[in-house]
């Protein structure tokens, strides 16, 4: 069949020399193509029969491994099942271990923090309560330690500022009076003015 095909491309005058020629090059193309599935074809008959006979003589082989391999799982499930239960008879322990651990560092955590707590909450209420010469003694880097600093600085600005506005007031009220005495004292000229004639110096009459 390729063969007519190629004779008729040949004889056919309406193609022109191109077409001709892609067309004869496609069939070679497909002649080599084809060549090569049959050689494949026949090689993957070969090898199997090569896999049958391999197989036939393999099986014998197998069975004895899947006893052996069966009898293996069997005692290794029986060596599993003592060693979970050791393991799980370890993991317990270690857990109960772990728990009292973890409450005795919980309770000790719990009352380093609750003392900072509370003494903070002792610093505030002085605080409050106007007493600013108090200050919290809480070293540490932690972040109650660096409030207690933020506390302690904030009461020394505070106690800064109501000091200076008691000394700013004291000032204020002394500069008030001299202010007063002032003007008293203009007022009492005034006064003294208004009831003397200013060229004779003698009493007005009223």
């Amino acid at each position: 069949k390729l063969e007519a095909l190629r004779r008729q491309v040949v004889t056919r005058e309406e193609l022109d020399p191109a077409g001709r020629a892609e067309a004869l090059g496609l069939f070679e193309a497909f002649d080599k193509i084809a060549s090569r599935l049959l050689d494949v074809v026949a090689a993957m008959s070969a090898n199997a029969n090569d896999f049958s006979l391999q197989a036939k003589a393999v099986d014998p082989i197998s069975d004895e491994l899947k006893r052996i391999t069966a009898a293996e799982v069997a005692r290794a499930k029986e060596r599993s099942v003592w060693a979970s239960r050791i393991a799980g008879g370890f993991i317990l322990l270690s857990a109960l271990l772990g728990l009292g651990c973890v409450i005795v560092v919980g309770r000790m955590l719990h009352a380093a923090v609750t003392s900072k707590i509370v003494a903070l909450t002792q610093f505030a209420g002085s605080v409050r309560d106007g007493n600013l010469d108090v200050s919290v003694d809480m070293p540490g880097n932690d972040e109650l330690g660096n409030l207690a600093g933020s506390l302690n600085a904030m009461n020394r600005r505070i106690r800064d500022l109501v000091v200076n506005l008691e000394e700013k007031v004291r000032l204020r009220t002394l500069e008030l009076a001299e202010k007063n005495r002032e003007l008293d004292k203009k007022n009492q000229e005034l006064a003294v003015v208004s009831l003397t004639d200013r060229l004779t110096g003698l009493c007005n009459r009223r």
